[in-house]
């Protein structure tokens, strides 16, 4: 599971799609993308730096696809210029995401284990400030 979640951890965008997509598993693809769009534009906004791990990146590859096309890279913006003008680059990494999202171990290591160990250290919290028994 630590693997796992270093995984995610590395492709933060993957990670936002999965985390989006447990509270919302109908979502079409292009409402995914709006929301990566929207994550990335509030960081923008926050004047979080490009090469901060937040940031839900385009892939490398197709960063060289958009030069290419001499389409400019907007921060915040470009998941859905990448949508349009890229589908068969975005579809099949979207398509990942989706099937990812409904494997029990992303599921577990995203959202069942965070909640187990809040659980658990709140109780242990609770046990320590209990006052001693006599």
């Amino acid at each position: 599971m630590y693997r796992i979640g270093l995984e995610l951890g590395e492709d933060r965008a993957r990670f936002y799609l999965m985390e989006r997509l447990q509270t919302h598993p109908d979502a079409e693809n292009a409402a995914l993308v709006r929301y990566l769009d929207r994550k990335n534009g509030r960081l923008s906004e926050l004047k979080t730096k490009k090469d901060s791990p937040l940031w839900a990146r385009l892939r490398p590859s197709w960063e060289e696809a958009f030069r290419k096309k001499n389409i400019p890279l907007e921060e915040g913006e470009y998941w859905e210029t990448a949508f349009k003008e890229f589908p068969k680059l975005v579809m099949p990494y979207l398509s990942r995401a989706k099937e990812m999202a409904q494997q029990a171990r992303f599921k577990n290591v995203l959202f069942i284990w965070p909640r187990i160990i809040r659980e658990h250290k709140s109780r242990r919290k609770k046990n320590d400030t209990s006052p001693p028994e006599a």
